[in-house]
């Protein structure tokens, strides 16, 4: 199990919208992965990856990132690692 917390940030008045397709993508696209995220507060979610190699997750756990940032500003949402 590898995880991260994230920041998602959006001034659209469709953010939230925008938000909820970009966790649904990458919660789809698992590959024998448990990919979890969680709200901490906004803007802040944990991304959670669970898999049996810690390797692989960390690997994973690394492409959903990239996904997420890739595919957000597509949508125009800021995404970053937070602390």
């Amino acid at each position: 199990k590898d995880s991260k917390i994230i920041s998602i940030r959006c001034k659209d008045s469709l953010g939230i919208e925008k938000i909820k397709h970009l966790v649904d993508l990458v919660t789809k696209t698992n590959d024998g992965f448990s990919i979890r995220v969680y709200t901490i507060g906004a803007p802040r979610y944990r991304i959670e990856v669970v898999g049996n190699d810690p390797k692989d997750v960390s690997e994973k756990l690394t492409n959903v990132l990239s996904i997420l940032v890739q595919e957000g500003k597509k949508e125009g949402l800021e995404v970053g690692e937070s602390k």
